[in-house]
Formats: C-alpha cells, sequence, structure tokens
C-alpha cells in the first residue's frame, strides 16, 4: 500500500514539473517575441482586426464581363485565379500598415528607439581678430653690489666693535658719543674721587677700535681715556679740577648704534 502511494507521489510530482516547464518555456517564447503578455495580446487583436477587415470587404465584379458564367468543362485545365481588385489591394495594404505601426510603437516603448538621433551642433560664431599685443621689453636687474659690513669682523662671543668716540666739550658741560656696531643694552656708570673722574661702562664682551686717548683745552673735562676689558669698555673721563664736586648724574641716551653722554657741571 505504501509503495502504491509513493508510485502515485511520483507520477503527481513528474506531472507537475512537466506542466511548470512547459509554462516556463511558453513565457521565454512569448518575451522573446512579443517582449511580454500585453505585447502578445495587442499583436493578436490586430491581427484578428485586419483579418476581419479583410472579410468584411465585398468583392466587385470584373470588368467586361456580359455573358453568364459557363458550366465548368472537365476536360479543361483549372484557371488561375485572378488577383484582387485594386480597391481591396489597398484597403488590406493600409490595415497592414497599421498593423505594422502599432507593432513598431509598442517596440520602441519596450526596448527604447532602434536609431539614435544625430547630434545636433550649434553654428560657431566668427571669431574676433585677436588685438596685437605690444611687445614687452623684460629689464634686466643688475645684481645689487654686496655690503660690505660696517666694522671688522666679530670674534666667538662678542657683542660688538667700539667704532669711535665724538666728544664736544663745552662752557660748563660735554657731550660724548661712543659709536658702536650693535645697540648698547647695558650700560653703567659711577663717579671716582682723588682726582675726580666718571666712569661709563659698556657691560658685555666688546673690542674697541678707537683712539685711547683725547685731551682737550676747554671745558671741564681735561682727557678721556677708553680702556678694553675682558668683560666691558670703559670710557673714563678725568675733570681739570681734580678738587671738583660730583656734578648732577649724567644723562644717557642710547641709540641704534651709538650712546650719547651728556654732561652738566654748573
Amino acid at each position: 500500500m505504501f509503495e502504491t502511494k509513493a508510485a502515485g507521489f511520483s507520477r503527481t510530482f513528474y506531472l507537475a514539473a512537466v506542466l511548470i516547464w512547459s509554462g516556463a518555456v511558453a513565457l521565454m517564447f512569448i518575451t522573446a517575441v512579443w517582449g511580454g503578455f500585453y505585447g502578445m495580446m495587442d499583436a493578436m487583436m490586430a491581427g484578428r482586426e485586419a483579418k476581419h477587415l479583410a472579410q468584411t470587404l465585398p468583392d466587385q465584379p470584373q470588368q467586361g464581363a456580359t455573358s453568364a458564367p459557363l458550366a465548368p468543362n472537365p476536360f479543361e485545365q483549372p484557371q488561375t485565379p485572378q488577383s484582387p481588385t485594386s480597391w481591396t489591394v489597398n484597403e488590406i495594404e493600409k490595415a497592414l500598415a497599421a498593423l505594422e505601426l502599432r507593432t513598431e510603437k509598442l517596440v520602441q516603448k519596450e526596448f527604447g528607439p532602434d536609431k539614435p538621433q544625430p547630434p545636433t551642433f550649434a553654428a560657431t560664431p566668427p571669431v574676433a581678430a585677436t588685438p596685437a599685443v605690444p611687445e614687452v621689453r623684460q629689464q634686466i636687474r643688475q645684481p645689487e653690489p654686496k655690503r660690505e659690513p660696517s666694522g671688522p669682523p666679530l670674534m666667538q662671543g662678542e657683542l660688538g666693535v667700539v667704532k669711535g668716540v665724538k666728544y664736544e666739550p663745552g662752557d660748563g658741560r660735554f657731550l660724548m658719543t661712543i659709536q658702536t656696531t650693535a645697540p648698547p643694552d647695558k650700560v653703567s656708570y659711577f663717579y671716582l674721587d682723588n682726582p675726580r673722574r666718571l666712569a661709563v661702562n659698556l657691560q658685555g664682551a666688546w673690542r674697541n677700535t678707537a683712539p685711547r686717548i683725547a685731551d682737550f683745552a676747554t671745558g671741564p673735562i681735561a682727557k678721556a681715556a677708553v680702556g678694553e676689558h675682558p668683560d666691558y669698555v670703559r670710557v673714563t673721563l678725568h675733570f681739570r679740577d681734580p678738587n671738583a664736586p660730583k656734578p648732577a648724574d649724567p644723562t644717557l641716551t642710547k641709540l641704534k648704534d651709538a650712546l650719547g653722554v651728556s654732561l652738566t657741571t654748573k
């Protein structure tokens, strides 16, 4: 009993498989020929309309027929059927043309236009003449001459060089300008007794190239001395009166490349 049920189930399964396969083949055929089920239906309806139109057209009598048709002779060859009239042929051609036009629209709807439209090119405007560009001569710049350093080259660790000292003695006053190659940042001064002197120090490793001694015939200062030391350069002003009282503090003016000292004794 079990084998009978199994055999029945196998036949049912094979039958269902054959039906499914047949349906798939039919669907593929319809898709390949008409592009789909709706395309096939439209083609069938168009063919039915053309056939119906051809059947409903009336047959016109042949021109020049005056006598009644004779009975067929069995010993004669059958006559070739005559072609339909021009009016019947024209109507059939119109129906076929309508069918082709409808089929072409369906194909274009499914697959797009078979031939791309040629591209259109805009007319190129005429190119205006380019104005002449004046010739520009490039001016060759001469290389700038190298600037020589304002003083002798510095040694390792030196802050700058004292190039010279300018003195301006006067009645009751004395002006002094110490010319340097670098800004004098650190400056100090103090007075000394017996004899009276004023010492002005440029702190740091400075090198002195100015004259060491300068004498003056007039003014409160009789002599100036410049001395170079490892940690400073000192300018000492010797008063003309060794026992002169201590004057007011001098005025120091720091410049970019100089130090001004103004001393008043009155």
